[in-house]
């Protein structure tokens, strides 16, 4: 529960760091303040849907968004292409003649890290 929390948290201040969330405008240019207490029926009530406007609060702030637009898209289209186009395993050693070193990396067994590796072990 926590967690879930803690995510709607960070989403809202988010989107509250980044936006102007505004009253639509009218036909005559005036803004249409929505009925506070406005929500329907039944067990399960809730507000009823108005319209709103949403500004970026700066011209920085909305190049971030785009940044990170564009940034989220690469990683996108970098995942897609990897679950629809798999790498196939083109090596001939097994799993168990690879070493990982301290840093996380995986070795072949016959770099010097890794003999290093094998006689500490």
């Amino acid at each position: 529960m926590h967690l879930a929390q803690n995510s709607l948290f960070i989403s809202v201040a988010r989107i509250l760091w980044a936006f102007d969330i505004l009253p639509a405008l009218g036909a005559d240019g005036k803004p249409i303040i929505p009925d506070p207490w406005n929500f329907t029926d039944g067990f399960n009530s809730k507000p009823v849907s108005f319209r709103c406007r949403i500004k970026a609060r700066s011209a920085s702030v909305e190049e971030r968004i785009e940044s990170e637009w564009r940034g989220a898209l690469v990683i996108t289209s970098e995942l897609l292409d990897d679950i629809t186009h798999p790498v196939r395993n083109t090596h001939t050693k097994t799993d168990s003649e690879f070493r990982v070193s301290r840093a996380g990396e995986l070795l072949a067994p016959d770099s010097s890290e890794a003999q290093a590796y094998s006689s500490e072990s």
